[in-house]
């Protein structure tokens, strides 16, 4: 577990995505969730959207004036995952919970074992739950965690379209042809990239005003 991946946005949909780390694909990307991580020394909360990648789970903020404050989004692999659960309380929001550990090869790991819990605020979940326990065997190695849970085979290149599953109920889309991306650095010389950037807050994350946007604006004003 770590804050802050490389993030990197898909060129149609302009939706914030981790960069891929080698042979990594993208599975599946979860809007209207929540998420709570809980460590010894700190615990970090926010809203956003999920990608699903063939080795973790990215959360990302959604695009407000508190995007980059503490941090922007959290890399989850599921080799670091262990005693995932999914709960369908009464009287709240259904959630999905594991315990996982720091990812030390990373620029920002957490300083210690962590829980979190990821909140679906909208819609359904079996989408998720379907690729999480494929994908989560396959890092563990355990294709008994992928039977007893889903009975689902999935190709082991990624998701095609005969392959993939589809609910209605469910508002994750499933990555059947992997996207293009490009980087989203802020750079102050390279205009191009900062509204590349700023559209892809806006579209997947509706606001006011985007961060980058606010900068932008003042940028102007003292020009």
């Amino acid at each position: 577990m770590s804050l802050n991946p490389v993030l990197v946005s898909h060129t149609s949909e302009e939706l914030l995505m981790p960069r891929l780390r080698e042979n990594e694909l993208y599975i599946l990307s979860r809007p209207y969730v929540t998420i709570n991580v809980k460590t010894p020394n700190e615990v970090h909360r926010g809203k956003g959207h999920l990608i699903m990648t063939s080795q973790r789970l990215v959360f990302i903020k959604k695009c407000d004036r508190n995007f980059h404050n503490r941090f922007s989004s959290i890399s989850l692999p599921f080799l670091l995952m262990s005693e995932p659960i999914y709960n369908q309380p009464t009287f709240s929001m259904n959630n999905f919970q594991a315990k996982i550990l720091p990812d030390t090869i990373e620029e920002h790991p957490f300083a210690g074992e962590g829980q979190f819990t990821i909140y679906f605020n909208k819609g359904g979940s079996n989408l998720f739950l379907h690729y999480f326990y494929i994908y989560f065997a396959r890092n563990k190695n355990n294709a008994q965690i992928q039977c007893t849970n889903h009975n689902a085979k999935q190709p082991i290149s990624g998701i095609t379209k005969e392959s993939a599953i589809v609910d209605p109920d469910d508002p994750s889309k499933v990555f059947v042809i992997q996207p293009e991306t490009v980087s989203v650095t802020y750079d102050d010389n390279n205009d191009d990239n900062n509204n590349r950037m700023a559209r892809a807050y806006d579209r997947h994350n509706p606001c006011t005003l985007s961060f980058l946007g606010a900068l932008r604006a003042i940028k102007r004003f003292f020009s």
